[in-house]
C-alpha cells in the first residue's frame, strides 16, 4: 500500500510541474501582445507572480 501512496504522489508532483511549465510558456506568449496586468487578470495571478515568471525567459 505505501508503494502505490508513493507512486501516486509521485504522479501528482510530476503532473503539477507539468501544469505549471505549461502556464509559464502560456504567460510568456501572452507577454508579446499583452500587459503584465493583463495577463495577471486572465490567468488570476498575481502580478508578482506573471513578473517572475517573465523575468526567468
Amino acid at each position: 500500500m505505501e508503494e502505490k501512496v508513493e507512486v501516486t504522489h509521485e504522479l501528482g508532483s510530476y503532473q503539477r510541474r507539468m501544469i505549471d511549465r505549461g502556464e509559464c510558456n502560456v504567460i510568456k506568449t501572452l507577454s508579446q501582445t499583452m500587459s503584465v496586468e493583463e495577463i495577471s487578470n486572465a490567468v488570476q495571478k498575481p502580478i508578482e507572480d506573471i513578473k517572475r515568471i517573465l523575468e526567468s525567459r
